[in-house]
């Protein structure tokens, strides 16, 4: 299959309009989060959030200053935090163990998808059921 880099919103949204958004897929690739949808033989691909580590607790919170700060995870003395800047997912991992920063990488991965997904052309539709009861 063919790759092609979509370098403009616009241009990526046409391309979903005309074809339809069946193919339509949010994915991770290394750090960056891609809007990608397949057109017989060629997957087109527009970039639109970034995923990035801060290494160091002063630099996360100088710079999380005006955004909300969500935390993952907490296990001992491991932590996981987030937050979104313009179109860049920053987080920071507090770890204790190797097996305790693995679990907090997957629930900074996790969250991400989930933002990535909401901030997408195509956001996951939520839909709400009204259940009637039986009484007996």
């Amino acid at each position: 299959m063919e790759k092609q880099i979509i370098k403009h919103k616009e241009e990526f949204k046409k391309l979903l309009e005309a074809n339809g958004d069946e193919t339509f897929k949010v994915v991770l690739d290394d750090d960056k989060w891609y809007e990608q949808l397949t057109v017989g033989e060629t997957v087109y691909l527009y970039k639109f959030m970034t995923l990035k580590e801060v290494t160091t607790y002063n630099s996360f919170w100088k710079d999380s200053i005006s955004h909300p700060v969500a935390k993952l995870y907490m296990e001992g003395k491991a932590c996981a935090y987030v937050y979104v800047k313009k179109s860049v997912i920053y987080y920071y991992l507090i770890p204790d163990k190797d097996k305790e920063k693995k679990t907090a990488n997957v629930k900074v991965i996790e969250h991400a998808e989930l933002l990535a997904k909401m901030q997408s052309l195509r956001p996951p539709r939520f839909t709400r059921t009204v259940r009637e009861g039986t009484s007996k």
